[in-house]
């Protein structure tokens, strides 16, 4: 009987396998990340492009969508591992449909010719469900296997986070260069995503005896700070027999404050997949050496900054500890919020010079430089608001709190969607390069303005926020 390799003693094996999965899911979602708006956009096979032709004004919403709805069904991938069928086979289900997903996507045009989008959607719907089963358990089964194998939870989050972070690092660099290489053909992409999802698919099989582990009790098991810096997980898990104390309810309250100051920075979050993608693409001088950088290498940025800040604010926040010294929640949100702010200046200038003729393309360093202030908003707030959500929380209330503060990105995500239709409000194709910038440089200044106001307000507010919780500031 085959007996799949192990990297050393099986115990030791069960986090980097689940990593690797995790991984493969990362490749996937950066894949998406990196090439559907661009994408969309693209000319057609009729035009001499393997895209679907659409206005800008049309695309971005429906990445920003999607993307809402991959924020809203891990609530449900939750309910069904519970009742149904468990974190093991509910992540080997979602890897299925996640696959299947991206099978659909790569389809060649010339298969179902005048029916690419409806193609699409399906995929996308696929892709969607899959999410939905994968994303909550794929933490939970670490969770349950670092208790089984009594592993460390820290240090199985920590390379677990560090792999995952990786895959979205890998994905835009390779996939992007693989699509250059075939002169544009995003469902060469879409394809060898798929393939990637399907190794880790076969890396849970392989090794079932070792992952699906059957703990004594069946406890919600939720990643904290070392895991939070990616996609965050969702996991409902308790069922609520009684009303919330008074200093849950407080509590409660300043998690859903946080919330609602979140969503301004996660709309402008979600323009680098959208318009600065598309200006990263269009308008930005990507030449290196006389090469030419893909655009799908933009996105490899944030996951390779967040692998690269981590340790450095993991350092800052231990000195700062030492000298008893701290920067609370809404402090570290209003610095994440400026540094959109500042990203968003850069974007706006940027822009308007090339719509005012100083300039004719963008210098790429000013992309990175973008790229690098949302890289320092996530990691100062994100990781923070969810780890105060496990400890301040009660437990029984955990699941549906955590549930709730990812419902806040999916409605951020639609905002995000809304305000880059704007971009090119009557959905034409052939809307001017003039008209558009002008329209980019007005979306990035009102960006600019939403998230410098949000940082005001929460500037104000901060003492009455935090004393919700009922420390001492």
């Amino acid at each position: 009987m085959f007996e799949p390799p192990t990297f050393g003693s099986p115990k030791k094996s069960a986090i980097p396998l689940l990593a690797l999965v995790e991984f493969w899911e990362r490749f996937n979602k950066y894949a998406l990340r990196a090439f559907l708006v661009i994408y969309l956009i693209a000319p057609t096979v009729k035009d001499g492009g393997y895209g679907l032709g659409w206005a800008i004004g049309d695309a971005i919403p429906l990445y920003s969508f999607f993307i809402a709805c991959a924020y809203i069904t891990p609530l449900g991938g939750g309910f069904i591992s519970d009742n149904v069928l468990g974190a093991y086979k509910s992540t080997l289900l979602g890897c299925i449909l996640i696959a299947i997903g991206q099978l659909v996507i790569s389809m060649p045009h010339d298969w179902l010719p005048n029916h690419e989008s409806t193609v699409l959607f399906f995929g996308l719907f696929f892709f969607t469900l899959g999410n939905g089963l994968f994303k909550p358990n794929i933490a939970t089964l670490v969770g349950s296997v670092s208790k089984f194998y009594s592993l460390a939870p820290i240090k199985s989050y920590n390379l677990f986070f560090m792999i995952t972070n990786f895959g979205g690092v890998v994905s835009g660099i390779a996939l992007g260069s693989i699509v250059v290489w075939f002169d544009g053909n995003y469902q060469v992409g879409f394809f060898i995503a798929a393939l990637g999802m399907l190794l880790g698919l076969l890396i849970l099989l392989a090794y079932k005896s070792l992952l699906d582990v059957q703990l004594p009790s069946h406890n919600c098991s939720h990643p904290r700070l070392d895991i939070a810096l990616s996609d965050s997980d969702i996991c409902d898990k308790k069922s609520i027999y009684e009303s919330p104390s008074t200093l849950d309810k407080k509590r409660i309250s300043f998690i859903i404050v946080m919330g609602l100051f979140s969503i301004f920075f996660w709309l402008g979050y979600e323009q680098m997949a959208g318009s600065i993608n598309v200006v990263t693409q269009r308008y930005t001088d990507r030449h290196l050496f006389g090469y030419e950088i893909p655009t799908a290498w933009f996105q490899s940025l944030t996951p390779l900054f967040n692998m690269m800040l981590a340790p450095v604010f993991y350092i800052l926040w231990n000195k700062l500890k030492l000298k008893n010294r701290h920067l609370d929640i809404p402090n570290k949100m209003m610095i994440s919020l400026l540094s959109s702010t500042f990203a968003f200046v850069i974007m706006s200038f940027c822009t308007s010079f090339i719509y005012s003729s100083f300039a004719n393309q963008i210098n790429m360093w000013w992309i990175v430089i973008v790229y690098f202030c949302f890289s320092v908003g996530e990691i100062l707030f994100a990781p923070t608001c969810l780890s105060a959500i496990n400890e301040y929380i009660s437990e029984k209330y955990v699941g549906l709190v955590m549930g709730l503060w990812f419902l806040f990105y999916a409605i951020a995500s639609l905002f995000a969607g809304a305000l880059g239709h704007g971009v090119d409000p009557n959905s034409s194709i052939d809307i001017s390069k003039g008209e558009l910038l002008e329209n980019f440089t007005r979306l990035f200044v009102l960006i600019t303005l939403l998230s410098l106001m949000a940082a005001v307000c929460l500037f104000v507010s901060r003492k009455k926020i935090i004393k919700l919780l009922q420390l001492e500031v």
